[in-house]
């Protein structure tokens, strides 16, 4: 009969690294490297693992990871997690990524810095943009596409708009691209609502990034207006419905509508009496 620890030795050797489901974000920093890690626990266990790994997800690789999950049952999660940091700081390639906002880390050995958008936004650019309108962006010709001029007629940008978008979107420029274009949905994108966050034609109103808006924590775009539903605390919602304010501006608002009434108020007593 093979020894116990030769045994785990095989096992344990053979396991995959768990793909790192994260949570989209915003802007982030991290740094990641190839790690070849070898552990013994308690004389019995041996954990060799080879793998890609962030400092900012080695508390998921731990739990994702069979090796390192059955390490820390016994040794700790934050022993393993620090030995894992530790082979981070020394690891192959090792290297700072920044990833731009909504991007998933999805570190590989091929490429450190590899990045995944969430389903609602797809990669363009090294940028995860919206996806929610049919999503396209387009080489402008230098011939009747080029734009020129201090201003574009409405009648010009409604057919250049219905000759390549689809009905109910409207063409719209693209960050950092200023010879291409994209049709979105502006009466309901959520960074484009009523307008195109990058015009497209010289004189085209922009849009509102409903998402940009200060103190708001839950909004959405509809019929080209922002419609907040929720703010951060101390703010609350404007009266218009369409933006976030702190609460000290909604509470003086409120006096000067008080004093205004009871002014009024007086002023009707004042005539009843007379």
């Amino acid at each position: 009969m093979r020894p116990i620890r030769t045994l785990f030795a095989v096992v344990t050797l053979s396991s995959l690294v768990a793909g790192h489901i994260a949570t989209p974000h915003r802007r982030a920093i991290d740094t990641c490297a190839n790690i070849n890690l070898s552990l013994s626990v308690l004389d019995v266990l041996s954990v060799g693992v080879k793998a890609c790994a962030c400092l900012g997800t080695t508390g998921a690789l731990v739990k994702e990871n069979s090796s390192l999950y059955v390490a820390s049952k016994v040794l700790g999660e934050a022993n393993i997690a620090s030995k894992v940091a530790a082979a981070i700081q020394g690891g192959q390639g090792r290297c700072e990524c920044t990833y731009p906002d909504y991007a998933i880390p999805a570190c590989s050995s091929n490429d450190l810095c590899h990045f995944d958008c969430p389903r609602d936004r797809v990669k363009v650019n090294g940028q995860c943009v919206s996806s929610k309108a049919p999503y396209a962006v387009h080489q402008i010709s230098r011939g009747k596409n080029k734009r020129s001029g201090r201003g574009t007629p409405n009648w010009a940008r409604r057919a250049l708009s219905s000759a390549h978008c689809p009905v109910g979107t409207e063409m719209c420029g693209v960050i950092g691209r200023p010879d291409a274009w994209e049709c979105l949905k502006i009466e309901e994108d959520l960074e484009s609502c009523g307008g195109c966050a990058y015009p497209f034609f010289p004189g085209q109103e922009p849009g509102t990034d409903c998402s940009a808006i200060p103190g708001v924590e839950a909004v959405a775009c509809r019929k080209g207006l922002c419609e907040v539903s929720k703010c951060v605390t101390n703010w609350t919602i404007s009266t218009d419905g369409h933006a976030c304010e702190p609460n000290e501006h909604a509470k003086g608002r409120q006096f000067i509508s008080v004093g205004r009434a009871n002014k009024a108020s007086d002023a009707d007593a004042v005539r009843m009496a007379s």
